[in-house]
């Protein structure tokens, strides 16, 4: 339960966001294609993929604080509601 109040938060945070880091974000979150395929398949440089994921990451760190790091860990039932 506690995940699926996590994932709606930054849903909810991320549909502010430029095009660009909101796709690829969500393609992130909700696929399992490692990095590398992900660029072959765009055309994006996996060097450039990997910096843009970190500022999203970074940006969901400010936004939720130890709730995104809960989030990472996947410790889901410390996640406040």
């Amino acid at each position: 339960m506690s995940n699926k109040i996590m994932r709606d938060k930054i849903m909810r945070e991320i549909t502010h966001w430029d095009g660009y880091y909101y796709l690829l974000f969500t393609h992130y979150m909700d696929t399992d294609i490692s990095i590398r395929k992900f660029a072959k398949a765009t055309g994006i440089s996996a060097s450039t993929i990997h910096k843009d994921l970190k500022i999203c990451k970074v940006r969901l760190a400010k936004t939720y604080g130890e709730n995104w790091q809960d989030f990472v860990k996947k410790d889901f039932y410390k996640l406040n509601k």
